[in-house]
């Protein structure tokens, strides 16, 4: 099999495909720990799920009209066949390496080629790595855009992760939240840092689903670059203003790229 990475142009089809994972995302989850007093005078301690479906980036970015006239790309191995391309949820587009595997780890975050033998309590295994990785293909888009003007973002929404969760204490990379929904922000400052940026891709991943924006935002969103709370008219803002949106395919080996009209 041929080892070049290469973008291709897809059609309609594709466009089905990003909807749908937008869609599932706006229907996730996120738990909240909430505290109740009993009759006794202790408190219990519970995670409830609440209801993103009406607020996340998702569900503002399903609303937007020009969806049908944006153009979709991908990066996968010169010589996958036409068909397979659009078998958005099979892997195969990449190759992968069985002694690679990539696994969740509680407090650690994702741990790399790590033997696949390995386990261990609060590990769960996500996938075998892709051999060449894609994440360079995104990583080079991602800095294009925002080296292109000082207002640009560009934020990922780790769709499976709530605000509370402890690895996120843990992490280097401050999320910035919104309600109780995660996500990982870029801005003009991080278009020179190809390891921020593949942090930042790194945090939002999952093989299940992984979206993301690369949008615009004025000097007084006040969206704060180091972290920190996003308010309801910045979301709205960040979504009306999307230039492309990223969603994770193949089984976590690639990603689609749609662009809007003219950009």
């Amino acid at each position: 099999m041929n080892e070049n990475l290469i973008e291709i142009e897809l059609d309609a089809r594709a466009l089905e495909f990003i909807k749908e994972s937008l869609t599932n995302a706006t229907g996730v989850a996120r738990w909240e720990t909430k505290q109740e007093e009993m009759a006794d005078g202790t408190v219990t301690t519970t995670d409830v799920p609440h209801d993103v479906r009406q607020d996340s980036l998702a569900h503002h970015l399903l609303k937007r009209e020009d969806l049908a006239e944006g153009r979709i790309i991908t990066c996968v191995l010169e010589d996958v066949p036409e068909d397979d391309l659009y078998h958005f949820r099979w892997g195969g587009k990449l190759k992968v390496d069985p002694n690679s595997i990539e696994y969740w780890k509680e407090g650690e975050g994702i741990l790399r080629s790590v033997p696949i033998e390995y386990f261990g309590e609060g590990v769960q295994r996500l996938r075998a790595v892709p051999i060449p990785s894609a994440t360079p293909w995104l990583v080079a888009a991602v800095q294009e855009y925002l080296r292109s003007a000082p207002n640009r973002v560009c934020i990922f929404d780790r769709c499976i992760a709530s605000a509370g969760d402890r690895w996120i204490a843990r992490s280097d990379f401050q999320p910035h939240i919104f309600q109780n929904q995660v996500y990982f922000a870029l801005f003009h400052k991080d278009a020179e840092s190809k390891e921020r940026v593949a942090s930042a891709i790194s945090h939002a991943s999952d093989v299940w689903l992984f979206y993301g924006v690369m949008s615009s935002l004025p000097p007084d969103s006040g969206l704060d670059p180091e972290g920190d709370a996003i308010t309801r008219d910045a979301m709205e803002m960040l979504a009306q203003r999307t230039e492309k949106i990223v969603v994770g395919a193949y089984d976590g080996e690639s990603y689609l790229i749609w662009s809007k009209p003219g950009s």
